[in-house]
């Protein structure tokens, strides 16, 4: 049985590690979510920012709360995929395992101790921190969006859509430093890279 999307009334949807699904969980029904909170034990985590919502845990030891209009995912171990509003405020924090969020980002926190996080789409706020991966960006800048990534030890990888200006201050201990030219001091679009041991490679996308 594949996921309902139910436009922009939401339903939870449960699977087991058998594969067995769940009846949609009435807590998530109503109002659309405004924040999301997934803590990860293990396993992959995918966002996707559009005009419908959903929720789908493939895994075991869950815990998955609505309060209002929050959602709070707790001890996943097994992997997460979510569809949500691109107004919603989106936190996550991984133990181990890749996240990639695509879509419209307008307020967004990814925080991972061991993997990769991938980000395309176009943002408004975003901060990444990594303790051991790579972080690979592929965005388009609001007027005044704010970029914070930092890596203590992996690359990272900015690739810009668009035309929009934006500062950049970029430093690393052990790697390189690429595409600084791109940046523009007094732009109001904030961008700050940091590697403690790794390289930063900026660019325009093509």
């Amino acid at each position: 049985m594949k996921p309902a999307i139910l436009g922009l009334v939401p339903a939870l949807l449960l699977l087991g590690a058998s594969g067995a699904s769940a009846a949609p969980d009435p807590m998530t029904a109503g109002t659309s979510l405004e924040r999301v909170e997934v803590h990860a034990m293990s396993g992959a985590v995918r966002v996707k920012l559009q005009d419908t919502q959903h929720v789908r845990l493939n895994g075991k030891e869950r815990d998955a709360k609505r309060a209002g209009k929050s959602l709070v995912i707790k001890r996943m171990l097994g992997d997460v995929e979510l569809t949500l509003p691109p107004h919603v405020v989106l936190v996550v924090q991984a133990a181990s395992g890749a996240v990639r969020v695509e879509g419209a980002v307008k307020d967004a926190t990814l925080k991972v101790a061991s993997g990769d996080v991938e980000v395309l789409g176009s943002v408004e706020r975003l901060k990444v921190d990594v303790s051991s991966g790579n972080a690979s960006l592929d965005v388009a800048l609001a007027p005044a969006a704010t970029v914070d990534a930092t890596v203590q030890s992996g690359s990272i990888r900015l690739a810009v859509v668009g035309d929009t200006s934006f500062a950049l201050d970029a430093r690393t201990v052990q790697g390189a430093i690429s595409g600084r030219e791109l940046a523009t001091a007094d732009a109001k679009a904030k961008v700050k890279l940091r590697a403690s041991s790794g390289s930063i490679a900026v660019s325009r996308a093509k």
